[in-house]
This record gives C-alpha cells, sequence and structure tokens, in this order.
C-alpha cells in the first residue's frame, strides 16, 4: 500500500497494507495488514488450529503528525460515511490454551459417558469477540465483549452491534451512542440476532430475531423495528 500527496509525493508506503480508507477529514487513513503468505503457508503446513494461524493487523496512519499505529490480531474494520472521527475494529477471540500443554485436558478415558454424549448433543454456536470504539483525534478507546457483527450509521452518531457468546448470556443487538459510550439494549435474550440495517438518515434500525421462538423445534425469525435512542421496540 502507497500512501501518496495529491501532487503525486510518496508519503509513506506499507508492506501488504490492504483495504485502505481515509477518513473525511482526510487526517487519517487506516487500513488491514494481511499476515505473511509464507507464515500462512507453513502453519497450514504444519496443521494448526484456525486460532493459532496467523491473523491480519490493523494499520493506522496519522497523515498529519505522520504517526503510525499497528493493532495485532484484527479480523475487520469500519468507519462512518459521513464522521471521519470514529473507528470501530473488531478483534479476534483470545488465543486459548498452548496446543502443548495438556495438564488441564481431560482424556478419553477420564471423560464420563454422559459428558460425552452432551458434547455429541450440543450443536456449536457462533460466539462474538471484542469490538473496540475509537475516537481516532484523542485515542480513547471503548471495548465490547462478544460482538458478531457491527455497523455505524452513515452520520457516525452510532455503531449497532449484535453479540452472542457460549452459554447465550450475552445474545442480543445492541445501540452505542458514540458521542457519549452509553449503550442503549435494543433487544436481549438467548437466540439469533440476524441481517440488521440502519436507515441512510441513522433513525432507524431493523432486524430479524428468533428469540421469541428460540425454544420450539423449528423456531421462527421476526422481523423487528427500533427507532433509535427509543424504549420502544416494534415488531413488523
Amino acid at each position: 500500500l502507497r500512501l501518496k500527496t495529491a501532487e503525486g509525493e510518496l508519503t509513506r508506503s506499507f508492506a501488504r497494507g490492504d483495504s485502505a480508507s481515509f477518513s473525511d477529514d482526510s487526517r487519517f487513513a487506516v487500513f488491514m495488514i494481511r499476515a505473511h503468505k509464507d507464515s500462512v503457508r507453513q502453519a497450514k503446513r504444519d496443521k494448526k488450529k484456525s486460532d493459532q494461524m496467523p491473523k491480519d493487523s490493523l494499520g493506522i496512519f496519522d497523515l498529519t503528525t505522520k504517526s503510525f499505529l499497528a493493532i495485532a490480531r484484527v479480523k475487520s474494520y469500519g468507519t462512518p460515511k459521513d464522521n471521519g472521527g470514529w473507528l470501530a475494529y473488531h478483534l479476534e477471540k483470545a488465543l486459548e490454551q498452548d496446543p502443548e500443554d495438556k495438564s488441564e485436558e481431560k482424556t478419553e478415558g477420564e471423560k464420563g459417558a454422559g459428558e460425552e454424549k452432551s458434547e455429541d448433543k450440543t450443536k456449536e454456536r457462533a460466539t462474538g469477540s471484542d469490538l473496540v470504539l475509537q475516537n481516532l483525534t484523542t485515542g480513547v478507546e471503548s471495548r465490547f465483549q462478544h460482538a458478531l457483527s457491527y455497523r455505524f450509521s452513515e452520520d457516525g452518531k452510532w455503531l449497532v452491534y449484535t453479540a452472542a457468546n457460549a452459554d447465550s448470556s450475552s445474545d442480543g443487538i445492541f445501540a452505542i451512542e458514540t458521542a457519549t459510550g452509553q449503550v442503549k439494549t435494543i433487544m436481549q435474550g438467548k437466540g439469533d440476532y440476524k441481517h440488521f440495517a440502519i436507515d441512510e438518515a441513522g433513525e432507524q434500525v431493523a432486524f430479524l430475531s428468533n428469540r421469541d421462538s428460540v425454544r420450539a423445534e423449528q423456531p421462527a425469525f421476526t422481523l423487528y423495528y427500533w427507532q433509535m435512542g427509543s424504549q420502544r421496540l416494534s415488531v413488523l
């Protein structure tokens, strides 16, 4: 990735830089730094698990001060269309126990029959990881756990995200008011929250959820509507 001035003068180059965007005030360049291909290839040969594979990083370059910050193990990032002061980035899950350290793992012989059956019947579900909201100008960050998906309103006043964890205690969809950092719970409870959309004015959110029928044999999804900042949730 190469950054140049409008006159064509090279400002800075970044190896493996990709998917760059600029803040609307043109002060910051934000981009992904892809993992070394050789490292990824070797990890595949070594049959590393997914969480042990080399991961991408996030790069933040201040075009005014020429300062650069790299953040490791980042899945993706997002910025609002019309407010360059905010950045959200989604971290990879924290590394699990070193696979070489098996002191706390149970062997097949130590597992009870009931435990094994329970594992067979348990359907693996998607669980989230940390989402970070950063004020690019001040550098101040707020962190939100168990995030699955996220999106800014176009004006940058709201950051909406869905969340899920293993025991479903964090399942839900939430809206963060960026100016205050206050989190509004749109809907919460065991279930799936999918395909949310925010209108262009940044005032309304629509999404699908099966929360109210999650215990049914065939859970059904319902379309919901929420006005930003309100206490009321409507069914469409």
